[in-house]
């Protein structure tokens, strides 16, 4: 068994819908218009709703602000030049010194080092966000897998109704001019009260028949299933369009954490007092390398996330599946 009520068919693919519970769903059917009407009232809600929350689950989410992040982080970390702790040579380094060199870039570096900090955390909330949107995704697609196989029940009980019914000429309701006879302009309403009405009649081979009741809901029914189906595949490209960001934000932050403890270091900045140090502008150079071309990856999968996203978004406008999820 897969589903209640369903079971798994040998080569896989969508649920059989169990044979027993369809006999006693159809077993069940009154030939009444109002029951017909009504007809897997739950599970036809139940799908209608998951394919709404579906379509606006899987175009939430906005990566423009981690870009913005991650940009706004390299702008920061490439202002900070090490050649800037180098004093100036000739007549104008006689004023100029090292350590003043040194307290004015650890300085800046201080600054700098809080807001990219604040920026990772930011970066570190939203890829968590990204992460649990892809759990609901997945979640969404189980549960609309579910609902559509507990529909398939009602639909297959219906359908076998509408088999074995017998069959009868169907009677059509009267049209309004079958109503009434024409009513002349200067006619009063007490004329047009008094004329009989026609009787309804049955369908003919120039009559159309109006279709049973059930047959009516059968296909609202079929419709909602249509739509649930196509949300499957919507929901496995929404949790691909962006499936490696959290990963990639993860390792941003982790990169942003090391540049800031091989900086501290090197700047001296590594106990509770600075320490006279020489800081190495290469090592410098080669620690803010390793983090720029760690944000460079992260912007170049994001925007290429967020392009796959909006071709998704394009796909599936809002209003494309509107005809078909009418009740």
């Amino acid at each position: 068994m897969t589903v209640a009520g369903s079971q798994a068919p040998p080569g896989g693919g969508a649920p059989v819908p169990d044979p027993d519970r369809v006999a006693a769903v159809r077993a069940g059917i009154a030939d009444e218009a109002g029951a017909c009407a009504a007809f897997a009232e739950a599970e036809h809600t139940a799908l209608t709703s998951l394919n709404t929350h579906t379509l606006a689950r899987a175009r939430d989410g906005d990566l423009g602000e981690c870009l913005m992040l991650l940009g706004h982080v390299r702008d920061r970390v490439a202002a900070l030049d090490p050649d800037r702790l180098q004093p100036r040579r000739g007549l104008a380094g006689l004023f100029d010194s090292r350590a003043a060199r040194l307290k004015a870039f650890r300085a800046a570096w201080v600054s700098t080092a809080s807001a990219v900090g604040d920026a990772a955390a930011d970066l570190g909330t939203r890829g968590g966000a990204i992460a649990t949107r892809h759990t609901a995704l997945e979640n969404l697609w189980a549960e609309t897998r579910d609902a559509i196989a507990a529909l398939d029940v009602p639909i297959a009980a219906a359908r076998a109704w509408l088999a074995d019914r017998p069959s009868a000429r169907p009677v059509i309701a009267p049209g309004p001019d079958d109503l009434y006879d024409p009513v002349e302009p200067q006619a009063d309403a007490e004329a047009a009260l008094a004329r009989e009405p026609v009787e309804v009649r049955e369908a003919g081979p120039d009559i159309p028949a109006l279709p049973h009741p059930l047959a009516a809901r059968l296909a609202a029914l079929e419709a909602v299933r249509a739509v649930a189906l196509g949300r499957l595949p919507l929901l496995r490209a929404a949790q691909n369009a962006d499936c490696g960001v959290p990963a990639r934000i993860r390792e941003v932050c982790d990169g942003i954490e090391a540049w800031q403890a091989d900086w501290r270091d090197a700047l001296g900045l590594a106990g509770r007092k600075p320490k006279k140090v020489q800081p190495d502008p290469a090592r410098l150079i080669q620690a803010r390398t390793a983090l720029t071309d760690g944000l460079a990856r992260a912007e170049q999968d994001l925007k290429m996330a967020g392009q796959r996203r909006d071709e998704l978004n394009t796909r599936t406008a809002p209003d494309r599946d509107a005809p078909r999820q009418a009740a």
